[in-house]
């Protein structure tokens, strides 16, 4: 959102560029940050069976893993950044979206590392350091674009993002390492854990991990390749989306947390063998969800104007977005709802039936209906939109389904 924000004084292609280049880098984020959340049930379990040695166990795991994908993925991703107009974006915007992408490749890495070591402190209850953390980078992330932007223009604010990421990497790795080593009593025996890498545990973490992070890459994936759509368009209409696109993503990660807060409790119950509590647990992180969402969809529909301004003074741009938020307003109890049932099924262990669903919803049905759209009526992103909006809410309705038939099972 920073970068978006103070990058919208450079005008619509640079904006679009920020939005392209996010984009992209969402593809490889979410798959690594999917996969690794696969460390909620493995060290929540642990704990709620009181097996802290294995908790620590799957932080080690969970960093040598974060390695191992992030460095040749980071590769990848900058290959991809400099080759970016392959795509087809807009000539306006491709070079910009190219060279934002390519600084912004070297934050991966520590993105991954951040999610684990964050990972792994959620499991034991605590957020706050993680919070406070994230915070401070984005302050930081805030200044070091005031000072670079003017110099170096969107490139400037991708080398603020990567110092950010490296700087919350490090801090929260350090927490964790800390509190592994000092946490060493007879009920907490973190520091006989082995730090070397162990083939087996990883592949566990990973069998429950790779179909999160394909139903994680599923979802965000569609959406950023709306935005590829849309960098097809004229610059005003990609700055139009992205920053819809923008808001609806900072409301998203409400319920986002709160699904990992589910996914924690959930798997903890389970490993207290008592999965009445953890069917509780579930139903109630949707009520607190549903509750939020209701008050941002109200939000966008009635003070559009005045969220879509702090982007931009563009009139052609606020014209086309507003339409756009609309509907990113009628699909925020969907979104929620959707994001919140995976949570708590990966804290039962259940990563394939999210996959599926995802699949099914947001490309076998948003994605092409929202194409048809396009191609029949033209009426560029406000279609594309409509589309990703039928995809959420198919994929809203059939998790709702599917959590209700899992813990319906729980003995009460």
């Amino acid at each position: 959102m920073v970068d978006l924000l103070l990058v919208g004084r450079l005008g619509p292609a640079a904006q679009g560029a920020v939005g392209i280049g996010t984009s992209f880098f969402s593809w490889f984020l979410i798959f690594g940050i999917g996969l690794l959340s696969a460390m909620d049930y493995f060290v929540s379990t642990a704990l709620g069976a009181g097996k802290h040695e294995d908790a620590a166990h799957s932080l080690f795991q969970g960093l040598w893993i974060s390695t191992w994908l992030g460095l040749p993925l980071t590769g990848v991703l900058y290959a991809v950044a400099r080759n970016i107009e392959i795509f087809g974006i807009h000539p306006d915007v491709a070079p910009l979206a190219s060279e934002y992408l390519t600084v912004l490749s070297f934050s991966l890495w520590p993105v991954y590392l951040f999610s684990a070591a964050r990972n792994f402190l959620q499991a034991l209850h605590r957020v706050w350091e993680g919070f406070a953390l994230l915070v401070f980078a984005n302050l930081l992330n805030y200044g070091l674009n005031l000072l670079w932007i003017p110099t170096w223009g969107a490139p400037g604010s991708a080398w603020a993002t990567v110092v950010s990421r490296y700087s919350m990497a490090v801090v929260l790795l350090g927490i964790a390492l800390f509190w592994v080593k000092n946490t060493s009593t007879e009920n907490h025996p973190f520091r006989s854990t082995r730090l070397t890498p162990n083939w087996t545990g990883q592949w566990s973490l990973l069998r429950l991990g790779i179909p999160a992070a394909l139903q994680s890459t599923a979802e965000v994936g569609v959406f950023a390749l709306s935005t590829l759509l849309a960098g097809r368009l004229n610059p005003e209409s990609l700055a139009a989306h992205q920053i819809v696109l923008n808001l609806a993503s900072m409301t998203f990660m409400v319920p986002l947390g709160i699904g990992t807060a589910a996914a924690v409790c959930v798997g903890f119950f389970l490993g207290r063998q008592e999965p009445h509590a953890a069917r509780q647990q579930g139903w109630m992180a949707l009520r607190y969800t549903l509750a939020f969402m209701s008050c941002t969809a109200l939000i966008f529909a009635t003070q559009g104007q005045g969220l879509l301004s702090i982007y931009t003074q563009d009139s052609t741009v606020l014209r086309l977005a507003e339409p756009v938020l609309w509907v990113a307003a009628l699909f925020q109890l969907f979104d929620g709802t959707q994001t919140v049932l995976t949570g708590a099924l990966r804290g039962w262990g259940i990563t394939r039936a999210p996959l599926i669903v995802n699949l099914f919803g947001h490309w076998a049905i948003g994605l092409p209906v929202g194409l048809w759209l396009a191609f029949q009526k033209n009426m560029g992103i406000l279609v594309i939109w409509s589309g990703l909006a039928l995809g959420l809410t198919a994929v809203a309705v059939l998790l709702l389904m599917e959590w209700h038939r899992t813990s319906r099972a729980a003995p009460h």
